[in-house]
Order: structure tokens, then C-alpha cells, then sequence
């Protein structure tokens, strides 16, 4: 998201600065949300190219397996905490 608002404002701050020197000011500042909207879908563009390349499956599966060993520790300290206590509590 962050490269895609740099983009935006780099790229209408050079169309307006390029724009508002040889037409003039008014048509700068009404032609910079152009030229940052197409930065900013070059940028989307170069993102998404890249992502395509990504393993999200076997980096969602790690994630999950992570995930599940936590809650696997999780629930064996509950239950030994659980156990103590009604261990304390029939003495």
C-alpha cells in the first residue's frame, strides 16, 4: 500500500512540475492526479508481477502448521494447569 501512495504523490509532483512550467499552473495542478494515478498503476502493476511469483500456498500451510503447534501447547498447559487444580483442591 506505502509504494502505491509514494508513487502517486511522486508521480503527480513531477507532472505538476513539469506540466505548470510549460503550460502553466492551473493546468499543473489539474493535470498532477493523472500523472500520479498512472505512477501508481505502473507501481500496481510491478507488485503484482512480483507477487505472482510467490508460493502463497506452502506459505499459508506453514503458517497453518505454526499456528496449530501453538495451540497444541496451548491446550496441554490448560489441561496440566486444569489437572493441578483439581488436584489442590482434593487434598
Amino acid at each position: 500500500m506505502f509504494p502505491l501512495l509514494f508513487s502517486a504523490l511522486i508521480g503527480g509532483g513531477f507532472t505538476f512540475s513539469y506540466v505548470s512550467g510549460t503550460h502553466g499552473v492551473l493546468l499543473g495542478l489539474a493535470a498532477a492526479p493523472f500523472g500520479g494515478s498512472a505512477l501508481a498503476l505502473g507501481t500496481a502493476l510491478l507488485v503484482a508481477h512480483r507477487q505472482r511469483d510467490l508460493d502463497v500456498d506452502g506459505a499459508t500451510t506453514e503458517q497453518v502448521e505454526a499456528l496449530r503447534g501453538v495451540l497444541a501447547v496451548a491446550q496441554t498447559e490448560k489441561a496440566a494447569a486444569q489437572k493441578d487444580d483439581v488436584d489442590h483442591r482434593a487434598a
